[in-house]
């Protein structure tokens, strides 16, 4: 039934593949890591999934990121194995639009002054979490620009003020985005089975991979059911929010 699932929706699998399959699973490619070597595994009765790359998935994130099916027939494979997040939650909004005139962090000497002076790595910031900044000229001047990203594309952005414009943060509009930023998690491209949670991109950037950001200390329920597929899961919230 896996099999014929799979095949419906174009997803591409593996019985025979002799490094990484074992009896009673089925290798697919990891749409998290990006491996195209079956290096993913979901265990036939859908108890389980793997990737020997990444480690361990939510099995019915991983067979809607492989497949994009519908949740409803998602649902009908799992019977009453899992439980599903609304379709709605995690629905498309539109086209992925940055800010414009996007400039390496140096070359906004302003930019590059904000976070310098509270002690960020300019070259850690660009190469590990994408992060740039917008110039004078810029729709949205003088911010820190920072993607965010589902399955390592990034579908959304927020922007922090860097000379004490209002507001300290910018979100993408609803004709920026290809999905809503508060049903993400920031930095969940690099969570594997274990993630410690904050508030703030800045906060993820202090602790490094591993760490994801609600984008506040409110949270949506879109957002507790990503947290809900990760393993371990460590809730570290600035003191002045308890």
């Amino acid at each position: 039934m896996l099999t014929e699932f799979l095949d419906k929706y174009g997803a591409r699998w593996s019985k025979t593949d002799r490094s990484h399959s074992r009896h009673g699973w089925t290798q697919t490619d990891c749409p998290r890591c990006g491996s195209t070597k079956f290096h993913c595994g979901l265990k036939d009765d859908l108890s389980r999934s793997n990737c020997y790359v990444c480690g361990s998935f939510h099995v019915p994130k991983l067979l809607k990121d492989l497949t994009d099916a519908p949740w409803s027939e998602i649902y009908k494979l799992l019977g009453n194995r899992a439980y599903l997040p609304k379709e709605a939650d995690t629905a498309s909004k539109g086209v992925f639009i940055p800010p414009t005139m996007l400039q390496p962090l140096e070359a906004v000497p302003a930019v590059a002054a904000y976070l310098k002076q509270r002690s960020f790595d300019l070259e850690y910031l660009e190469t590990v979490w994408g992060v740039r900044a917008t110039g004078p000229f810029s729709n949205y001047p003088f911010r820190v620009f920072m993607p965010i990203y589902l399955n390592r594309k990034a579908v959304s952005w927020t922007a922090r003020a860097a000379c004490g414009q209002e507001p300290r943060y910018r979100n993408a509009g609803p004709g920026e985005k290809s999905m809503d930023e508060k049903t993400l998690l920031f930095g969940a491209q690099f969570v594997k089975d274990t993630c410690i949670i904050c508030e703030g991109p800045t906060d993820v950037f202090r602790v490094g991979k591993g760490c994801v950001a609600t984008l506040g200390v409110s949270y949506t329920m879109a957002q507790v059911d990503r947290l809900a597929s990760i393993w371990r899961r460590i809730i570290c919230f600035s003191w002045e929010y308890r």
